[in-house]
C-alpha cells in the first residue's frame, strides 16, 4: 500500500496564502493561519493537516486579554461540501471552500469585525464552560462591565467544580489569575493592567 503523503509547511503556507488573498484586512500570521483583530478579541482561520494527506479550515474567536491562549468562541468547521480538500484538489476547489466559509463561519468573515459588539455574542456562545468564564471575566473587565466580570470570576471555581474532574494546574492558574483580576477591578486599575496583556498577547499571537 502507498502510504498516504501528508501536506508540507511549505504547500499548507501557499494554502494559506491562497486563502489569506481571498480576505482582505486579514492578516496571515503564521504557516497555516490567518487572523484578525480589534481590541481584545481576534478571529481566526486555522488549516489543519489530517491524516489523509487533506486539510480542513477551522474558524474560532479569542479572547486576547488573559495572560494564556484558551479554545475561544464560535468554534466551527466546514458543513457543506468540501468539508476538506487535498493539495490536488486545492487549486480547482478552495474558491468553493471559501463560498462556504463566507456563508458558514460567525461572526461572517467578510463583513466588519467590532470587539465591543462581539461581547454578548460570546456570553451567547459560552457553553459555559470555566475557560469561557476566564476569558469573558477578563473581557468584560476591559470593556469596563465590571459586575459581569465579577460574575464571571465567581463562576469559573463553580464550573471547574460541575466538570466532574479535579483541579489541574491551568485551573490553577486561572484562578490565581481571576484572584488578581478581582483586585484590579476593586482599585479601578483593571484597564491599564489588561491592556498590558494585550500588548504581549498581540506580539504572540503574530500581530505587532
Amino acid at each position: 500500500m502507498t502510504p498516504i503523503k501528508r501536506i508540507t509547511k511549505s504547500e499548507l503556507r501557499a494554502i494559506t496564502a491562497d486563502y489569506h488573498r481571498l480576505l482582505p484586512g486579514w492578516q496571515q500570521i503564521s504557516a497555516d493561519a490567518v487572523a484578525r483583530a480589534d481590541g481584545p478579541l481576534m478571529q481566526c482561520i486555522g488549516f489543519e493537516c489530517l491524516r489523509g494527506g487533506d486539510y480542513r479550515p477551522m474558524n474560532f474567536v479569542r479572547v486576547l486579554v488573559t495572560p494564556e491562549k484558551v479554545t475561544g468562541f464560535f468554534h466551527q468547521l466546514p458543513q457543506s461540501w468540501p468539508l476538506t480538500l487535498l493539495p490536488r484538489q486545492h487549486a480547482e476547489y478552495h474558491r468553493r471552500m471559501f463560498e462556504n466559509l463566507k456563508r458558514e463561519f460567525r461572526p461572517p468573515i467578510t463583513e466588519g469585525f467590532d470587539a465591543w459588539s462581539m461581547l454578548d455574542l460570546c456570553e451567547k456562545d459560552a457553553i459555559p464552560k470555566s475557560y469561557e468564564a476566564y476569558a469573558l471575566a477578563a473581557l468584560n473587565a476591559y470593556f469596563g462591565r465590571d459586575d459581569r466580570a465579577r460574575f464571571w470570576c465567581t463562576r469559573f471555581p463553580e464550573l471547574v467544580d460541575e466538570s466532574g474532574f479535579p483541579w489541574d494546574d491551568s485551573d490553577q492558574r486561572r484562578k490565581a489569575f481571576l484572584d488578581l483580576l478581582v483586585g484590579w477591578l476593586h482599585a479601578d486599575e483593571a484597564k491599564v493592567r489588561l491592556g498590558e496583556i494585550l500588548k504581549d498577547r498581540r506580539k504572540k499571537e503574530g500581530f505587532d
